[in-house]
């Protein structure tokens, strides 16, 4: 099986300086650290930095066991310091999430959406991708046209019809990342000089898939041929018959064409089986994974 691989998506410093030392680039020396202090005092306006603790609240002095240097009095059962003048040294509280969110880090995220955390923590979507249902999920665009018809199938299921083949059937639809396989059942009302052919451009973010050589074709019907964990019953490269430029197989300009719902900057071209004028039925299947 052929597959084509669709490549779209991702410092602290910690300083410090002795106490006491100056800071005296321009000689004026009014830069200073003061000096170390006797233990449970402190600078006016500059309070002494304090050692965690895991106090809780209490009045001063009182039961809670805040100390005599605790204006506040919050230094509380839990042991947090006296010289902890706004009573926050105990530990943080943990943070806990609401319903439907999952602490990553410490911020809570929804893993259904969040293109950081798609389906779990510390899962980034690439650039161009989003988050959907805890996927990683890129926007795509088919364009699919058969003569006389044709069924466009993503991974198993329908994804597109067309019936008119000068008139292509455009689908706008999410592609999550992975491996999926693209399918399509072409119908031909073969009588010897009637031609059958289909044509398929699919747009994934930037990427282009189109209807070519290297694509995988058959006449003979296998269950399962147009799921992903299925095949073609022997497979065979199908014949091409030129792009939308063409006009002289399909009789048609390609601005008649584009204008018809196909894009006009598409390399796709119409493929069918050897025999174009004699096989009433063709099916075709490509693989691709979307990274």
């Amino acid at each position: 099986m052929k597959s084509t691989s669709l490549i779209s998506l991702t410092a602290f410093l910690l300083g410090g300086c002795a106490v006491g030392t100056r800071f005296d680039s321009s000689g004026s020396g009014d830069l200073e650290v003061p000096s170390p202090l006797v233990p449970g005092f402190l600078v006016v306006g500059k309070p002494m930095a304090h050692p965690p603790g895991v106090g809780g609240t209490g009045g001063t002095g009182g039961a809670g066991g805040g100390e005599a240097n605790d204006p506040q009095g919050t230094g509380g059962v839990g042991g947090g310091a006296a010289n902890d003048p706004q009573g926050t040294g105990g530990n943080p509280s943990p943070v806990t999430c609401g319903p439907g969110l999952t602490l990553c880090g410490d911020t809570c995220s929804d893993t259904k959406v969040d293109a950081f955390n798609c389906g779990f923590c510390n899962r980034p979507c690439k650039e161009g991708q989003f988050c959907s249902a805890e996927k990683c999920t890129v926007s795509a665009v088919l364009y699919v046209s058969g003569d006389d018809a044709c069924t466009a199938y993503l991974d198993g299921k329908v994804l597109a019809t067309n019936s008119n083949w000068f008139v292509a059937t455009k689908v706008t639809f999410e592609l999550t990342a992975g491996a999926h396989v693209l399918a399509v059942m072409g119908k031909n009302g073969a009588n010897g000089t009637h031609p059958g052919a289909i044509i398929l451009d699919l747009a994934v973010g930037s990427e282009r898939i189109t209807t070519g050589f290297d694509w995988d074709s058959s006449t003979e019907f296998v269950a399962g041929w147009e799921t992903l964990g299925g095949s073609l019953l022997n497979p065979v490269p199908p014949v091409t018959h030129a792009g939308i430029f063409n006009t002289i197989w399909w009789n048609r300009d390609p601005k008649t064409f584009a204008a018809k719902n196909f894009p006009d900057d598409s390399k796709a071209m119409w493929i069918w089986s050897q025999g174009f004028l004699t096989d009433s039925v063709v099916y075709f299947r490509k693989e691709i994974v979307v990274e």
